[in-house]
């Protein structure tokens, strides 16, 4: 298992209520929704994000879903620290590619491909794995 870090940016929760809605349409069939809501009650401020994607692929079997939420509750504990408390939901249910196996890829195929060490050593354990 390979630990990775999401890094993520929020905006500022609004002092007055906000609601926002943004839909976007792209080539090879892409359709992303973004549904967005800030508010600050009292000294909580509170800014939530739910967003959507799928598309086609610009190849057979490149088809990808997703669905992401970003929550954040910002607070004053006193006067001089201030509180984010940030929460990160990424799911990927259906992700394709064009047919090619790990093991086979090479650093030019992009950003998988690029971390040579687990490309190079894909292919060592499928390996092991053919043996047994």
């Amino acid at each position: 298992m390979n630990p990775s870090l999401t890094h993520c940016f929020s905006k500022a929760a609004p002092k007055d209520p906000e609601l926002d809605y943004q839909y976007y349409v792209g080539s090879y069939g892409l359709h992303r929704a973004d549904y967005q809501l800030g508010d600050t009650v009292g000294t909580v401020g509170i800014v939530a994000d739910y967003s959507t994607m799928t598309i086609d692929g610009y190849r057979a079997n490149s088809f990808a879903e997703r669905k992401q939420f970003n929550g954040k509750l910002g607070f004053d504990l006193n006067e001089q620290l201030h509180v984010n408390l940030v929460f990160n939901q990424f799911d990927m249910p259906l992700a394709q590619d064009a047919r090619k196996p790990i093991f086979q890829l090479k650093p030019a195929d992009g950003a998988i491909g690029a971390q040579m060490n687990a490309v190079l050593h894909s292919g060592q354990d499928f390996a092991v794995v053919v043996d047994y």
